[in-house]
Protein backbone atom coordinates (compact mmCIF):
# COMPACT_ATOMS: atom_id res chain seq x y z
CA UNK A 1 0.00 0.00 0.00
CA UNK A 2 1.21 3.59 -0.50
CA UNK A 3 2.75 5.43 2.07
CA UNK A 4 0.87 7.95 1.71
CA UNK A 5 -3.48 7.87 1.73
CA UNK A 6 -4.02 10.32 -0.76
CA UNK A 7 -1.88 8.55 -3.47
CA UNK A 8 -3.77 5.62 -3.05
CA UNK A 9 -6.78 7.86 -4.00
CA UNK A 10 -7.76 7.04 -7.28
CA UNK A 11 -7.82 10.39 -10.12
CA UNK A 12 -11.60 11.60 -11.36
CA UNK A 13 -12.46 9.14 -14.20
CA UNK A 14 -13.42 10.45 -18.02
CA UNK A 15 -17.45 10.29 -17.02
CA UNK A 16 -16.18 13.49 -14.96
CA UNK A 17 -13.38 15.47 -15.78
CA UNK A 18 -13.87 18.40 -13.39
CA UNK A 19 -11.94 17.65 -9.93
CA UNK A 20 -14.27 16.86 -7.39
CA UNK A 21 -12.54 17.74 -3.98
CA UNK A 22 -12.91 20.44 -1.27
CA UNK A 23 -11.93 23.52 -3.41
CA UNK A 24 -14.75 23.25 -5.27
CA UNK A 25 -17.09 23.81 -2.25
CA UNK A 26 -16.73 27.09 -0.45
CA UNK A 27 -20.46 28.14 0.73
CA UNK A 28 -21.65 26.59 4.07
CA UNK A 29 -24.39 24.02 3.54
CA UNK A 30 -26.06 21.50 1.14
CA UNK A 31 -24.33 21.30 -2.77
CA UNK A 32 -26.80 19.56 -4.57
CA UNK A 33 -24.27 19.99 -7.64
CA UNK A 34 -20.70 19.11 -5.87
CA UNK A 35 -23.12 15.82 -4.89
CA UNK A 36 -23.98 14.82 -8.12
CA UNK A 37 -20.45 15.06 -9.11
CA UNK A 38 -18.90 13.17 -6.41
CA UNK A 39 -21.09 10.37 -6.83
CA UNK A 40 -20.50 9.71 -10.33
CA UNK A 41 -17.13 9.71 -9.86
CA UNK A 42 -14.19 7.13 -9.99
CA UNK A 43 -13.45 7.75 -6.69
CA UNK A 44 -17.09 7.13 -5.14
CA UNK A 45 -16.65 3.41 -6.55
CA UNK A 46 -13.60 3.24 -4.82
CA UNK A 47 -15.09 5.14 -2.08
CA UNK A 48 -17.45 1.87 -1.40
CA UNK A 49 -15.09 -0.84 -2.07
CA UNK A 50 -13.48 0.73 1.16
CA UNK A 51 -16.87 0.86 2.97
CA UNK A 52 -17.62 -2.36 2.08
CA UNK A 53 -14.15 -4.02 3.26
CA UNK A 54 -14.75 -1.71 6.28
CA UNK A 55 -18.32 -2.34 7.60
CA UNK A 56 -18.49 -6.35 6.66
CA UNK A 57 -14.57 -6.95 8.26
CA UNK A 58 -16.67 -5.30 11.22
CA UNK A 59 -19.46 -7.83 10.62
CA UNK A 60 -17.63 -11.06 10.16
CA UNK A 61 -15.49 -9.88 13.39
CA UNK A 62 -18.57 -10.68 15.42
CA UNK A 63 -19.48 -13.69 14.02
CA UNK A 64 -16.56 -14.96 16.05
CA UNK A 65 -18.39 -13.91 19.08
CA UNK A 66 -21.54 -15.67 18.20
CA UNK A 67 -23.74 -12.76 16.50
CA UNK A 68 -24.57 -13.60 12.99
CA UNK A 69 -23.09 -17.12 12.71
CA UNK A 70 -24.69 -18.01 10.06
CA UNK A 71 -23.62 -15.01 8.14
CA UNK A 72 -20.01 -15.55 8.03
CA UNK A 73 -19.02 -16.42 4.66
CA UNK A 74 -21.42 -13.62 3.40
CA UNK A 75 -19.44 -11.03 5.05
CA UNK A 76 -16.43 -12.40 4.38
CA UNK A 77 -16.97 -12.36 0.75
CA UNK A 78 -18.24 -9.18 1.05
CA UNK A 79 -15.24 -8.27 2.93
CA UNK A 80 -12.73 -8.97 -0.16
CA UNK A 81 -15.24 -8.00 -2.29
CA UNK A 82 -14.84 -4.57 -1.96
CA UNK A 83 -10.63 -5.37 -1.64
CA UNK A 84 -11.38 -6.31 -5.19
CA UNK A 85 -13.07 -3.21 -6.22
CA UNK A 86 -11.13 -0.82 -4.77
CA UNK A 87 -7.80 -2.12 -5.68
CA UNK A 88 -9.24 -3.40 -9.07
CA UNK A 89 -10.10 0.42 -9.40
CA UNK A 90 -6.63 1.61 -8.56
CA UNK A 91 -4.96 -0.74 -10.62
CA UNK A 92 -6.89 -0.25 -13.57
CA UNK A 93 -5.41 3.45 -13.40
CA UNK A 94 -2.52 1.71 -13.29
CA UNK A 95 -2.49 -0.01 -16.36
CA UNK A 96 -4.11 2.92 -17.98
CA UNK A 97 -1.07 4.86 -18.09
CA UNK A 98 1.70 2.40 -18.27
CA UNK A 99 2.01 -0.92 -19.69
CA UNK A 100 5.93 -1.39 -18.25
CA UNK A 101 5.56 -5.01 -16.38
CA UNK A 102 8.14 -4.16 -14.45
CA UNK A 103 6.75 -1.39 -12.84
CA UNK A 104 2.97 -3.17 -12.74
CA UNK A 105 4.64 -6.07 -10.96
CA UNK A 106 6.37 -3.59 -8.29
CA UNK A 107 3.17 -2.02 -7.50
CA UNK A 108 1.78 -2.34 -3.89
CA UNK A 109 -1.59 -2.05 -5.11
CA UNK A 110 -1.09 -4.61 -7.49
CA UNK A 111 -0.08 -7.09 -4.89
CA UNK A 112 -2.89 -6.63 -2.65
CA UNK A 113 -5.64 -6.78 -5.97
CA UNK A 114 -4.51 -10.13 -6.34
CA UNK A 115 -4.39 -11.27 -2.51
CA UNK A 116 -7.83 -9.98 -2.29
CA UNK A 117 -8.90 -11.68 -5.29
CA UNK A 118 -7.31 -15.26 -4.34
CA UNK A 119 -8.59 -14.55 -0.85
CA UNK A 120 -12.14 -14.38 -1.73
CA UNK A 121 -12.05 -17.61 -3.98
CA UNK A 122 -10.35 -20.05 -1.80
CA UNK A 123 -12.01 -18.53 0.84
CA UNK A 124 -9.88 -19.73 3.80
CA UNK A 125 -12.34 -18.16 6.11
CA UNK A 126 -9.43 -16.39 8.03
CA UNK A 127 -9.82 -13.07 10.01
CA UNK A 128 -7.12 -11.92 10.89
CA UNK A 129 -5.88 -11.20 6.92
CA UNK A 130 -8.15 -9.44 6.72
CA UNK A 131 -7.00 -6.75 9.35
CA UNK A 132 -4.34 -5.15 7.15
CA UNK A 133 -7.12 -4.19 4.43
CA UNK A 134 -9.44 -2.87 7.05
CA UNK A 135 -6.41 -0.51 8.84
CA UNK A 136 -6.01 0.77 5.32
CA UNK A 137 -10.05 1.41 4.59
CA UNK A 138 -10.22 3.34 7.97
CA UNK A 139 -7.69 6.00 6.68
CA UNK A 140 -9.02 6.04 3.26
CA UNK A 141 -12.61 5.99 4.58
CA UNK A 142 -11.70 9.17 6.51
CA UNK A 143 -9.46 10.88 4.02
CA UNK A 144 -12.46 10.50 1.44
CA UNK A 145 -14.68 12.02 3.95
CA UNK A 146 -12.80 14.82 4.87
CA UNK A 147 -12.03 15.56 0.81
CA UNK A 148 -15.09 14.81 -0.91
CA UNK A 149 -17.80 14.33 1.68
CA UNK A 150 -17.72 17.27 4.39
CA UNK A 151 -17.25 20.18 1.19
CA UNK A 152 -20.73 18.51 0.26
CA UNK A 153 -22.38 19.65 3.19
CA UNK A 154 -19.83 22.12 5.36
CA UNK A 155 -17.96 25.06 4.28
CA UNK A 156 -14.15 24.03 3.72
CA UNK A 157 -12.89 27.32 5.19
CA UNK A 158 -14.90 26.22 8.67
CA UNK A 159 -14.99 22.51 9.12
CA UNK A 160 -13.79 21.93 12.48
CA UNK A 161 -14.24 18.13 11.97
CA UNK A 162 -12.21 18.26 8.18
CA UNK A 163 -9.42 19.50 10.35
CA UNK A 164 -9.26 16.89 13.53
CA UNK A 165 -9.96 14.45 10.67
CA UNK A 166 -6.77 15.72 8.82
CA UNK A 167 -4.60 15.71 11.70
CA UNK A 168 -5.32 12.23 13.22
CA UNK A 169 -4.52 11.30 9.56
CA UNK A 170 -1.27 12.82 9.22
CA UNK A 171 -0.38 11.65 13.23
CA UNK A 172 -1.55 8.15 12.63
CA UNK A 173 -1.26 7.62 8.69
CA UNK A 174 2.33 6.01 9.13
CA UNK A 175 1.98 3.87 12.05
CA UNK A 176 -1.16 2.30 10.72
CA UNK A 177 0.74 1.09 7.10
CA UNK A 178 3.56 -0.51 9.96
CA UNK A 179 1.08 -1.86 12.12
CA UNK A 180 -0.38 -3.44 8.95
CA UNK A 181 2.78 -4.94 7.93
CA UNK A 182 3.38 -6.42 11.34
CA UNK A 183 -0.60 -8.14 11.30
CA UNK A 184 0.19 -9.74 7.86
CA UNK A 185 3.63 -11.05 8.97
CA UNK A 186 1.63 -12.29 12.12
CA UNK A 187 -1.30 -13.24 9.68
CA UNK A 188 1.78 -15.40 7.83
CA UNK A 189 2.29 -17.17 11.25
CA UNK A 190 -1.39 -18.31 11.42
CA UNK A 191 -1.77 -20.00 8.02
CA UNK A 192 1.32 -21.85 8.89
CA UNK A 193 -0.29 -23.55 12.04
CA UNK A 194 -3.55 -23.62 10.41
CA UNK A 195 -1.70 -25.91 7.70
CA UNK A 196 0.42 -28.01 10.64
CA UNK A 197 -3.07 -28.68 12.23
CA UNK A 198 -4.74 -30.30 8.88
CA UNK A 199 -7.32 -27.75 8.93
CA UNK A 200 -9.67 -27.15 5.65
CA UNK A 201 -8.29 -24.87 2.65
CA UNK A 202 -4.89 -24.21 4.41
CA UNK A 203 -2.58 -25.17 1.97
CA UNK A 204 -3.06 -23.11 -1.36
CA UNK A 205 -4.12 -19.73 1.01
CA UNK A 206 -0.85 -20.45 2.86
CA UNK A 207 1.56 -20.99 -0.17
CA UNK A 208 -0.33 -18.15 -2.09
CA UNK A 209 0.57 -16.04 1.03
CA UNK A 210 4.40 -17.10 1.14
CA UNK A 211 4.80 -15.68 -2.22
CA UNK A 212 2.59 -12.16 -1.27
CA UNK A 213 4.73 -11.82 1.89
CA UNK A 214 8.11 -12.06 -0.12
CA UNK A 215 6.81 -9.45 -2.70
CA UNK A 216 6.09 -7.53 0.59
CA UNK A 217 9.36 -8.02 1.94
CA UNK A 218 10.99 -6.92 -1.22
CA UNK A 219 9.14 -3.77 -1.37
CA UNK A 220 8.29 -2.90 1.71
CA UNK A 221 10.98 -0.89 4.13
CA UNK A 222 7.71 -1.64 6.76
CA UNK A 223 7.97 -5.49 6.50
CA UNK A 224 11.95 -5.75 6.36
CA UNK A 225 12.55 -3.76 9.15
CA UNK A 226 9.80 -6.27 11.32
CA UNK A 227 11.53 -9.35 9.82
CA UNK A 228 15.10 -7.54 11.06
CA UNK A 229 13.36 -7.32 14.74
CA UNK A 230 12.31 -10.67 14.83
CA UNK A 231 15.37 -11.92 13.48
CA UNK A 232 16.97 -9.93 16.65
CA UNK A 233 14.55 -11.35 19.08
CA UNK A 234 15.65 -14.74 18.04
CA UNK A 235 18.83 -14.60 18.12
CA UNK A 236 18.92 -13.40 21.68
CA UNK A 237 16.45 -16.05 22.89
CA UNK A 238 18.69 -18.85 21.04
CA UNK A 239 21.72 -17.50 22.70
CA UNK A 240 19.72 -17.34 26.12
CA UNK A 241 19.44 -21.44 25.67
CA UNK A 242 22.92 -21.64 25.89
CA UNK A 243 22.03 -24.75 23.53
CA UNK A 244 24.96 -25.09 21.28
CA UNK A 245 22.78 -28.07 18.85
CA UNK A 246 19.81 -25.01 18.75
CA UNK A 247 22.15 -22.44 17.77
CA UNK A 248 22.92 -24.67 15.44
CA UNK A 249 19.89 -25.25 13.86
CA UNK A 250 18.95 -21.51 14.23
CA UNK A 251 21.90 -20.52 11.64
CA UNK A 252 21.03 -23.37 9.16
CA UNK A 253 17.44 -21.98 9.12
CA UNK A 254 18.55 -18.14 8.52
CA UNK A 255 21.01 -19.48 5.82
CA UNK A 256 18.04 -21.05 4.13
CA UNK A 257 15.80 -18.01 4.11
CA UNK A 258 18.91 -16.19 3.37
CA UNK A 259 19.21 -17.74 -0.02
CA UNK A 260 15.43 -17.65 -0.59
CA UNK A 261 15.58 -14.13 0.34
CA UNK A 262 18.57 -13.73 -2.57
CA UNK A 263 16.11 -14.76 -5.09
CA UNK A 264 14.01 -11.75 -6.18
CA UNK A 265 10.68 -12.25 -7.83
CA UNK A 266 9.43 -8.45 -8.11
CA UNK A 267 12.08 -5.98 -6.69
CA UNK A 268 15.82 -6.31 -5.44
CA UNK A 269 15.41 -3.77 -2.97
CA UNK A 270 19.60 -4.65 -2.96
CA UNK A 271 20.41 -1.94 -5.46
CA UNK A 272 17.91 0.88 -3.69
CA UNK A 273 19.92 0.18 -0.58
CA UNK A 274 23.27 0.61 -2.67
CA UNK A 275 21.92 3.94 -4.29
CA UNK A 276 21.02 5.28 -1.20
Amino acid sequence: MSSSVNNSVPKTGKRDATPVGPTTATKKGFNQELLMKTVQSLQFVWFLGQVTTLVNTVLYTLTYFGTMKKWYAYFYILAYLGVVQLFGILVYQLVSKTRDFRTIIKDDNVHYFLLGLAFMIMRPFVLIALYPFFLFSIFHVLAYTKNYLLPIFLSTDSSALGNQIGAFITANNSKSIELASIVELYSLVWLILRTLTFRKRSLMPLLYYLVFIKKRFETSQFTRNYVKKIELSLDSQVNNLKNPKVKEIWIQVKSVLRRIGQVHIVNDYTKEAKSQ
